[in-house]
């Protein structure tokens, strides 16, 4: 997958220098190739719990859940791109209400390991900068019963 996207960079790079294209159409274009890459990462609306709405970007929005003994990960907001339509801060907003089990809202960010931001029965708020390149805030939960309220600006 990343020999081909890498693959993919280099044509669309050969094209656009023998095209006469700028070195900002290069970068749009660059930048438009890793964000769809990344897209595949998110967990798609008809597999998440709860309810999603996205913002000016694939970074920010809202997403409210119900859990029933859920178990696993989900990637609610996020991506790969080196811009961002919303800017390099976010404010994250979580309000984690626990009945059973345990839920954690993490963030993924490049090879970093991932950093716990918020876990049950929190309400958690914190301005963070975004890096450039990969980075996603899931929902962890083992055998969680609860609901989540998240807020990405």
């Amino acid at each position: 997958m990343i020999k081909n996207l890498f693959v993919c960079v280099i044509l669309i790079f050969i094209i656009a220098v023998s095209t006469g294209c700028s070195k900002d159409e290069i970068l749009t274009h660059y930048n438009n190739i890793i964000q769809s890459a990344g897209k595949g990462t998110l967990t798609s609306n008809y597999e998440l719990n709860g309810d999603r709405e996205f913002g000016v970007d694939d970074y920010v929005g809202t997403y409210i859940a119900q859990y029933e003994n859920y178990s696993g990960i989900e990637y609610v907001f996020g991506g790969t791109s080196i811009e961002h339509e919303s800017g390099s801060e976010v404010t994250i907003t979580c309000k984690i209400n626990t009945t059973s089990g345990s839920a954690q809202l993490i963030l993924l960010s490049g090879s970093d390991k991932p950093v716990v931001l918020c876990k049950n029965n929190k309400v958690y708020k914190v301005t963070l900068k975004i890096q450039d390149g990969s980075n996603y805030i899931g929902i962890k939960g083992d055998n969680f019963t609860g609901n989540i309220e998240l807020n990405i600006k």
